[in-house]
């Protein structure tokens, strides 16, 4: 062991070799954790319109339904659920509108019908709308779609540094580490009790004074590694292949 450790202070291309060995499967971890160094931002690129392609609308009529009526001293307040179709959640469906109708009483005249003048506007709303779905469903037969969402990746993306760079102007971490709980073991002491299961692992760093290790986040689960340790260098009087 002495001759290997009197090799590696005089061949410095074996520990240079090593570190770019440990980068490497740091690079490979980050790839695989997208989210601990990108923020992302979903948006609708198209959406699903078999549903208005494939209606029938010389069968189809938009419906209405009065639900409440109510006044003031000036107006009627009718309130009505219209039945239609158009995109929700980026898919054509069946879908159902709240609106509510405002007729002034003067509009109606002394001998006025309110349920008249209510059934005229509200047919001719559904005459609109009927023209529409026709129109809509002309253009949206042209080219059939599926529901499509596209996730765009910020974060670092597009960030410039240097060897002096510690915070990223405008970068704002998109996972934070809890704040420790009273009495654990967030505070990096050497005296804390910690039950490991069968799948569970504690994970030091080789800074013991300042690391973020299991003394702060508290035991890893077996499925949450990545890679294998091949290799143990330091202490050097322990050095050792792990392989098994």
């Amino acid at each position: 062991m002495q001759k290997f450790s009197h090799f590696l202070q005089y061949h410095n291309a074996i520990p240079i070799a090593l570190g770019v060995l440990f980068l490497g499967a740091g690079a490979t971890f980050a790839a695989t954790n997208p989210q601990a160094i990108y923020s992302e931002q979903q948006k609708v690129v198209s959406v699903d319109n078999t549903y208005i392609v494939g209606k029938d609308l010389s069968s189809y009529t938009p419906q209405v339904q009065i639900t409440a009526v109510t006044e003031d001293a000036d107006t009627y307040y009718v309130s009505y659920s219209f039945l239609t179709i158009d995109v929700q959640d980026a898919v054509w469906r069946d879908v159902v509108k709240n609106n509510t109708m405002s007729v002034a009483k003067s509009a109606l005249g002394k001998y006025g019908d309110l349920g008249l003048y209510v059934t005229g506007q509200l047919n001719q709303n559904i005459s609109h709308e009927t023209d529409r779905l026709k129109e809509v469903q002309e253009i949206e037969r042209r080219h059939v779609s599926q529901k499509t969402i596209a996730t765009a990746y910020g974060g670092l993306i597009g960030k410039i540094l240097d060897d002096k760079t510690e915070t990223l102007p405008g970068y704002t971490p998109v996972v934070v580490a809890p704040a420790p709980e009273p009495g654990s073991f967030g505070d990096n002491t050497n005296e804390f009790d910690m039950y490991l299961g069968p799948q569970d692992y504690f994970v030091l760093g080789d800074n013991r004074r300042d690391s973020s290790d299991s003394r702060y986040f508290g035991a890893v689960q077996a499925e949450n590694f990545v890679g294998r340790s091949i290799i143990r260098i330091l202490p050097l009087s322990r050095f050792t292949s792990l392989f098994y």
